[in-house]
């Protein structure tokens, strides 16, 4: 029942919501650093990419930290 709870529908994909996160502070930031707007959505979209996988990768990271070492303290 999307329309009575839409937060609902969404609990098993909330850490997609990183993505637009990442999208919304790369354009407030490239458009704080860059000189000149020539080549401003290529890097709002690769500080999007990069910002994504860092936090993703982090996340793994962190996660098999605590799943396979910390079990064996």
């Amino acid at each position: 029942m999307p329309f009575i709870d839409p937060w609902h529908a969404l609990q098993e994909i909330w850490w997609l919501t990183i993505i637009p996160f990442s999208f919304g502070v790369g354009m407030v930031y490239k458009a704080w650093r860059l000189p000149d707007f020539k080549r401003y959505w290529p890097e709002v979209g690769l500080f999007t990419v990069q910002v994504t996988v860092g936090i993703a990768g982090l996340g793994l990271a962190l996660g098999l930290i605590v799943d396979l070492i910390l079990p064996r303290a």
